[in-house]
């Protein structure tokens, strides 16, 4: 870049002198007042394309050969920047928040897990008690209440009934979920009929029939007190 600048100045240079020098000679009758004139315009270009060319290229030989504890600039930070990584690599540790197996396991040496957005960096599956949620009409909302003995069908495990508990009943549903912006929200959104989510927890332990998480049946809560 610089070596086309300085040929760009230099010619620019040589033909304005050469007409300035004809222009001279001429006198007062010369014909070259106007290309003199055009010339010095062009040759003045060149040179302000030149200087900065000229600066630019000894800022580049200076970072080429600017040395840092015995390195050069751009390796030192290239370095820094690779002890840095290795630094936090060392560090990361990766907890499971209770006993349980982590599956799809994405996660390899140099795999980047942002803090926002949060993200999960692979699924995890608890130890613990299996519980199901049941979705149940809104009318019963009323006959309902924790501590209700339940009864499940699995379509899994098809002719056994679980038997178990009603250990929860969902305070809300999504269609009372609202989040601001600036959008109105759609009557479409508001007129679902929605149902209610109870945790049903069972007598038997689910983890010996080797079910995996996400299967579904059907599900009813007993209320004696209607009878």
């Amino acid at each position: 870049m610089t070596q086309k600048a300085k040929a760009n100045f230099e010619r620019a240079q040589t033909t304005y002198l050469r007409f300035k020098t004809g222009h001279e000679s001429a006198g007062s009758a010369s014909p070259f007042s106007q290309q003199v004139d055009n010339r010095k315009k062009l040759f003045e270009e060149a040179k302000a394309a030149y200087h900065p060319a000229q600066a630019d290229e000894k800022r580049q030989e200076l970072i080429a050969e600017s040395i840092i504890a015995g390195e050069n600039t751009i390796v030192a930070q290239l370095i820094e920047a690779r002890n840095r990584a290795q630094l936090d690599l060392d560090r990361t540790i990766i907890r499971a928040p209770s006993d349980g197996t982590p599956v799809q396991v994405g996660i390899r040496r140099g795999t980047f897990a942002a803090a926002l957005p949060l993200r999960p960096a692979m699924s995890f599956i608890p130890t613990e008690k299996i519980r199901i949620a049941a979705r149940f009409w809104q009318n019963s909302l009323l006959r309902m209440k924790v501590g209700l003995e339940a009864e499940v069908i699995l379509d899994a495990v098809s002719g056994h009934v679980f038997e178990g508990k009603l250990v929860d009943l969902q305070p809300a549903m999504a269609e009372g979920e609202i989040q601001a912006a600036d959008a109105l929200i759609a009557t479409n959104r508001i007129a679902q009929h929605g149902f209610a989510i109870g945790i049903i927890e069972f007598e038997e332990d689910l983890n010996d029939y080797n079910l995996p998480l996400g299967i579904q049946g059907q599900a009813v809560a007993l209320n004696y007190e209607d009878d």
